[in-house]
């Protein structure tokens, strides 16, 4: 299917309610089937510090906000103006500690959730065997 083709029928498609998702059927096995990836208008890569979450209320799923780690912005900072440069600050005035802003939240399935664990299990080996073989930094 050309791009073009398949961009336009996503687009025709993306409003429509869809039902719960069915198990691929393949017809034949060694039946090649090819997904094509389109990201989406809220498409960003963040950076991770950690999670906090846990099961959701009717324990059919696992809840995760990944959150980043960072010192607070000042709302308010004063300084001293000595021979036409600023000295300080003398005075700050914002939050104290340190944030934890939240980025995002994903709400998966069991099957999503083992399916996760496995996939970042294979890229922990994977850059444990190129550690372990001196390639890693």
């Amino acid at each position: 299917m050309a791009k073009k083709e398949s961009v336009r029928k996503y687009s025709e498609n993306r409003d429509k309610v869809t039902r719960k998702a069915e198990p691929l059927k393949v017809v034949k096995t060694g039946q090649e089937i090819t997904f094509e990836y389109i990201k989406s208008n809220y498409f960003r890569v963040i950076h991770v510090d950690g999670a906090h979450g846990g099961i959701t209320p009717k324990a059919r799923g696992i809840q995760m906000a990944f959150f980043c780690e960072r010192q607070p912005i000042p709302q308010e900072e004063t300084f001293l103006v000595e021979e036409g440069r600023l000295e300080g600050p003398t005075d700050r005035k914002g939050r104290t500690g340190i944030i934890r802003e939240v980025e995002v939240e994903v709400v998966m399935d069991l099957p999503t959730a083992k399916a996760i664990k496995d996939w970042l299990q294979s890229r922990i080996d994977q850059i444990d065997e190129l550690q372990s073989q001196g390639g890693g930094r």
